[in-house]
């Protein structure tokens, strides 16, 4: 696996697996252009279980283990950047459809009533235009905490 190649698969489309909620990898196929039908998602716990459990089997060397904890926390935090662009895109749409529905709303005052502005005013009201809502805008906002280093070697545990 090289560098530009995804670390997980996704068994159906060939497509990569991304965070698509707290804590969740699914198939980025699915979730960006839904035309992946794979709807199996795995919760990052259980990603870095199956990982420690074959580097124990394997006794890789502490320092290949370093290697793997420090590219793990790199690619978590190009995720959570890719989530923060996801989020503040959002936040635009969501600002524009604002902006367009306080517009129709002044227009409505100012007495340019029309038939033509109560459909549109609905339109914007149930979301068209705007895009869906992403998975990462958890309450929190937070990114999933990265991975630490273990204190002692792989071949002393367990």
């Amino acid at each position: 696996m090289g560098p530009s190649q995804p670390a997980q698969v996704c068994g159906c489309c060939g497509g990569a697996y991304t965070i698509i909620g707290l804590d969740r990898y699914g198939c980025a196929t699915r979730r960006s252009k839904g035309t992946c039908f794979n709807t199996f998602a795995i919760g990052r716990a259980d990603i870095e279980e199956r990982v420690v459990n074959g580097l124990r089997e394997r006794r890789m060397a502490p320092e290949l283990v370093a290697a793997f904890v420090d590219e793990f926390n790199a690619e978590l935090r190009r995720l959570a950047g890719n989530v923060k662009a996801e989020r503040d895109g959002a936040r635009r749409v969501l600002a524009n459809v604002e902006r367009k529905i306080a517009g129709i709303v002044k227009a409505i005052e100012d007495g340019a009533y029309h038939p033509t502005l109560k459909d549109r005013l609905t339109a914007l009201g149930e979301g068209e235009g705007s895009s869906p809502r992403p998975a990462c805008c958890s309450p929190t906002g937070a990114p999933p905490a990265p991975a630490s280093r273990p204190s002692r070697p792989v071949q002393e545990q367990g």
